[in-house]
């Protein structure tokens, strides 16, 4: 029986995504999360899920922000339309810019650290 978890659909999705498009295999995605390859078959048949912090460690082996991975591989069959499309045309925006926000943050960081190092 699925889980009904609030990530089991996201998180299936996320592990289709990265094999159909040849990124990472279930068992790359395993290694890359220190997992067994079973989770991940289980996360795949929505079994199980991945926490925010495993999808966050996805995203930073594929070198990519998680909004943008989690938009790109939970994307609709259909196209929406009308107020629909005008709402998810509005959150994908919020998210590339909280993505963008969290890498200044991120590089601001690293410069401090660097910037600490040379003194």
């Amino acid at each position: 029986m699925a889980r009904k978890g609030s990530f089991s659909a996201i998180s299936s999705k996320l592990v289709h995504y990265l094999a159909d498009r040849g990124m990472l295999t279930q068992s790359q995605v395993a290694d890359v999360l220190n997992v067994d390859k079973s989770f991940v078959s289980r996360v795949a048949s929505r079994q199980r899920e991945f926490s925010p912090t495993q999808m966050q460690e996805l995203a930073d082996h594929l070198k990519l922000p998680l909004g943008v991975l989690m938009l790109d591989s939970n994307r609709p069959a259909a196209p929406a339309t009308g107020e629909r499309k005008k709402i998810m045309d509005l959150c994908e925006r919020l998210i590339k810019q909280c993505d963008a926000a969290i890498l200044e943050v991120r590089e601001a960081k690293a410069h401090k650290i660097e910037t600490r190092r040379a003194s």
